[in-house]
């Protein structure tokens, strides 16, 4: 099972050295995975996830198709390139000075570029937002995972978070807590930015 983070870079490896399992992707909307990453500063202290996203795209910004997500999505390519070279305590302290905005869109491209690397391969892709708010989709995927498993999942313990101020309608306004700082509308542009990249 893939969770929606950097393990995503692995997939096609994973899935060419262990063909015999079944492979499982968890995708979570952008605005949802966000809300945590940002909870985990505000409220315990921990600024890791919000920084990664920056070191594993400033690290790869040679590679064409990061730069131009970077780019297309309006990143700013020095603080990429800076947080990547810093050891990675100076990197969680500088990491929360950043504006708030401009890490959303990092990780935002980083999240684009982790759906466009999805393989076509892949035993089922979950969305664990949806499985929080439709019993008819939590039975579809417990019945689904029990084919290709022979496992039979408990879904009963998903539930949506409430929705705050951050609602974009890509988001599907559920998941989202209140940013402080965030600007929605900020956060839409992002997110059409985002299509219009995957649509070239």
């Amino acid at each position: 099972v893939f969770k929606f983070c950097r393990s995503m870079g692995r997939l096609t490896w994973l899935m060419d050295t262990f063909p015999q399992v079944a492979h499982v992707v968890v995708l979570r909307s952008p605005a949802s995975q966000w809300s945590s990453y940002w909870g985990q500063w505000k409220k315990y202290g921990n600024p890791w996830f919000m920084m990664a996203p920056y070191r594993v795209l400033g690290n790869n910004l040679e590679t064409p198709l990061v730069r131009r997500a970077a780019q297309s999505l309006g990143c700013d390519l020095d603080a990429l390139n800076r947080l990547a070279m810093e050891t990675e305590s100076i990197a969680l302290d500088s990491i929360q000075k950043i504006p708030i905005e401009a890490s959303y869109r990092v990780h935002l491209a980083h999240w684009t570029l982790s759906l466009m690397s999805l393989n076509e391969r892949l035993d089922a892709i979950i969305d664990s937002d949806k499985l929080s708010y439709s019993s008819s989709y939590a039975q579809e995927c417990a019945e689904l995972l029990t084919r290709i498993t022979g496992l039979y999942p408990d879904f009963s313990d998903a539930h949506p978070t409430d929705p705050g101020k951050f609602v974009c309608t890509l988001a599907g306004g559920r998941g989202a807590d209140p940013l402080e700082g965030m600007d929605p509308d900020g956060a839409t542009i992002a997110h059409h930015s985002a299509v219009a990249f995957t649509s070239r």
